[in-house]
């Protein structure tokens, strides 16, 4: 859990290895990236985020065996070109430089 941030309904930030989303956020939060905007709603980082993990849930949801279409090679190229361009946005914005400790917490 993240001792700072919390979730919509108040809770804390679960940072289980399967809540990738939740594991952005506060990587760019201990590095000092605002991820809510200076209203009150979220930064463009953070939609960013929501928006590449969405598109790469559908990717998978489409190219799974029960599905019934497949995925383009055009969607894949797409969903590709938004990951480089968010891990190059991360790297802008934190140097990339690894958080291995939250508050005096140790990172699994």
């Amino acid at each position: 859990m993240h001792p700072t941030l919390k979730t919509h309904d108040g809770k804390p930030l679960q940072l289980d290895r399967n809540q990738v989303k939740a594991r952005f956020r506060a990587y760019l939060y201990e590095r000092g990236v605002e991820i809510t905007s200076q209203r009150g709603g979220r930064s463009l980082i953070s939609g960013q985020i929501d928006y590449l993990s969405d598109t790469f849930d559908q990717l998978y949801n489409v190219s799974s065996e029960q599905a019934k279409h497949k995925a383009t090679l055009d969607e894949a190229k797409a969903a590709t070109l938004q990951m480089y361009f968010l891990i190059g946005e991360i790297a802008r914005l934190t140097r990339l430089e690894p958080v291995t400790a939250l508050s005096g917490e140790i990172l699994p």
